[in-house]
């Protein structure tokens, strides 16, 4: 394999699992949406019923289903950055002379593809949100707090957990993240 097929080889493959993961972000955004529609569909039919829809089950679906689905545009957001600058990082190494030819030993591939630290980084990140949450719910239970609020603290912590790779909970203590 001459050096330019190894090259091409490399972005061929990084791009179709990066244009694979986009798509498949973008199927779940859309049934995400879907789901929120329905539910909305479903609250003005009883509203034209005369019924009253329980508000706080409406509310705590919508809240879960807009989430997810902006989470997933977040993620697909997220991931064509990473592999952007994967990618050139990969092209300036070309230029460059560094990594090349043959290998691309002095660029480091995306943290989804590191499998060792991208599976410490999610034990390490599960580790963080079960402290958290166990803290967040012993002092709802100590302070008598509404479930909403629980459920709303807890929300908040997942939110923040997942702003971060688990790539990035590999090499940072445990206490620092807390």
């Amino acid at each position: 394999m001459t050096d330019a097929e190894y090259t091409d080889s490399i972005l061929a493959e990084a791009e179709a699992r990066a244009k694979r993961h986009g798509e498949f972000l973008e199927e779940l955004a859309e049934i995400g949406m879907s789901l929120c529609k329905m539910l909305k569909s479903s609250v003005i039919a009883q509203l034209n019923c005369g019924e009253t829809p329980d508000v706080a089950a409406v509310s705590l679906a919508f809240t879960r289903l807009s989430k997810s689905a902006r989470q997933c545009v977040a993620l697909e957001a997220r991931l064509a950055e990473r592999h952007g600058r994967w990618r050139e990082r990969v092209l300036r190494a070309l230029r460059t002379g560094k990594g090349y030819p043959g290998n691309l030993e002095g660029v480091k591939q995306p943290a989804a593809l590191d499998d060792d630290a991208l599976e410490l980084g999610a034990v390490r990140k599960a580790v963080v949100k079960r402290a958290v949450a166990e803290m967040i719910e012993r002092d709802a239970r100590e302070s008598e707090a509404p479930e909403t609020e629980v459920e709303r603290l807890l929300d908040d912590l997942y939110d923040r957990a997942d702003e971060y790779d688990d790539i990035e909970y590999s090499d940072r203590p445990i206490s620092e993240m807390i």
